[in-house]
C-alpha cells in the first residue's frame, strides 16, 4: 500500500510569500510546486491568452513598419524579418502550451 507522509520544514516570511508566488504564477498548489521544485522537474508558469494576442498584434505592427521604399539596405530588411518571425514564433508556441494546458 502506498501511504501519503507529510513533510513540514521551516522558513522566514520572505521565503514562504516566495514558494507561494512562484506556485501561483505556475498554477500549482503549493505542494505540488515543491515536489516539483526538488525533484528536479519541469516548471511551468502559465500563460494567459491575451499575451498570445499581443504577441501576434505586435508581429502585425510590425509587418506593416517593412520599409517599401530603398532606403533599407538588405541585411537591415533581413533583421527586420528575422525578428517578425521570431514573434510569430514566440505567439505559435505560446498557444500551444495554451492549448495543452487546457
Amino acid at each position: 500500500m502506498n501511504r501519503k507522509l507529510r513533510i513540514g520544514f521551516r522558513c522566514d516570511e520572505n521565503v514562504h510569500q516566495a514558494i507561494l508566488n512562484k506556485a501561483r504564477k505556475a498554477n500549482l498548489a503549493t505542494s505540488g510546486f515543491i515536489r516539483r521544485a526538488t525533484l528536479a522537474r519541469d516548471i511551468c508558469s502559465v500563460v494567459d491568452p491575451h499575451s498570445v494576442s499581443e504577441l501576434r498584434r505586435l508581429g502585425a505592427l510590425i509587418k506593416r513598419c517593412y520599409p517599401s521604399g530603398i532606403t533599407w539596405t538588405l541585411e537591415e530588411k533581413r533583421r527586420y524579418w528575422m525578428v517578425h518571425e521570431q514573434l510569430i514564433a514566440l505567439a505559435v508556441a505560446l498557444e500551444d502550451v495554451i492549448a495543452y494546458r487546457r
